[in-house]
């Protein structure tokens, strides 16, 4: 027997949603989206093509010129995929901004908010 699976990417927005205690297995096979908000979008007919576009549909603002991830937050950070690869979601929203992180680098947010994920804020460290 099969282990079952207990986090899924998106359709919409990339980001990976862990199952709920209170949903059924078969309930769960049938879940595509992580919130009503990308059900909607999806529904609607317009998914942007843009990474970025996507990943800004499960975020807010807030003071300071801040993007807060909405999404699942585990520790502190949210995650997504981009490429194939699951990653933290500001290490992603890094990605879609700038490319590939340099070798041996870490990243981090001039904010010092951990579910931010506006490129102006990233900063590189070692």
């Amino acid at each position: 027997m099969s282990k079952p699976i207990l986090y899924k990417e998106c359709s919409v927005c990339n980001t990976i949603f862990y199952k709920s205690r209170n949903v059924s297995t078969k309930a769960w096979d049938l879940v595509g989206f992580c919130c009503d908000n990308c059900r909607r979008v999806f529904i609607s007919g317009f998914v942007p093509e843009d990474p970025m576009e996507r990943l800004l549909l499960r975020t807010v603002d807030a003071p300071g010129g801040c993007r807060l991830f909405d999404g699942d937050i585990r520790g502190g950070f949210g995650s997504a995929v981009l490429c194939g690869k699951k990653d933290f979601i500001h290490r992603v929203a890094y990605r879609i901004a700038y490319g590939e992180l340099p070798d041996n680098k870490e990243i981090g947010q001039l904010c010092g908010n951990a579910r931010c994920i506006n490129p102006d804020h990233f900063v590189g460290m070692v």
